[in-house]
């Protein structure tokens, strides 16, 4: 079995822990704090898998944030600062991204999606 695969699912309930209390996670509650912090988490998290995955998971992150009405870009942060969020809402949005490109990982991985469905483009 793929390490990164079997380790999907620590790697979202470690993300749902910073959601729930992200002030123990990157301090002083700002979205450039979380910024950096998710930067680490997905560099730490990639090495299981030797970055095998860390293009699809880039396209992953880019879709969802998409799907969520932001521009289909890793910059998608910078709409959302543009659209008067507080740094509470910025910083739930980004991790909502992130939690559901890791699922959408993890399914795309365990072989329940191709690749043409998941990572397509809209």
């Amino acid at each position: 079995m793929d390490v990164l695969l079997e380790r999907i699912p620590a790697l979202i309930a470690k993300l749902e822990n910073v959601m729930r209390r992200p002030q123990i996670y990157i301090g002083k509650i700002e979205s450039k704090s979380l910024e950096h912090y998710l930067q680490g988490f997905r560099d730490a998290a990639h090495l299981f898998a030797y970055m095998k995955y860390w293009e699809k998971y880039l396209r992953i992150v880019e879709k969802v944030a998409y799907d969520r009405g932001w521009p289909g870009s890793l910059d998608f942060v910078k709409e959302i600062r543009t659209r008067g969020l507080s740094e509470k809402e910025i910083i739930e949005e980004m991790l909502a991204v992130e939690i559901e490109s890791w699922k959408r990982l993890d399914t795309l991985i365990s072989g329940n999606e191709s690749d043409s469905i998941s990572l397509a483009r809209k």
